[in-house]
């Protein structure tokens, strides 16, 4: 008979993932508007702000023709709605 391999597992929930990110912080890289405006993460405030202190707009920012808004949950730019494609950039 074999013998099966043992091993732990830690159990990650969102109470222990709270718990780390509060702990660590995100470490989000800072990201960058299509009009060049850079964002960076607010730990405390769970959004991005410009230099300036305004907040990354929920409604996105129209760039010819594309409205453009950040997923924060998935980190990612969408345009239209849409996840941008591989090699796609703003």
């Amino acid at each position: 008979m074999g013998r099966s391999p043992k091993a732990w597992f830690p159990k990650v929930t969102q109470d222990f993932l709270a718990q780390y990110q509060a702990t660590y912080g995100t470490m989000r890289e800072p990201i960058q508007a299509p009009d060049g405006t850079k964002y960076s993460w607010d730990d405390e405030k769970k959004n991005y702000f410009d230099e300036k202190g305004n907040q990354l707009p929920e409604n996105g920012f129209d760039h010819e023709g594309v409205k453009y808004t950040y997923d924060i949950e998935n980190l990612r730019w969408l345009a239209d709605g849409k996840p941008l494609g591989k090699g796609r950039q703003i």
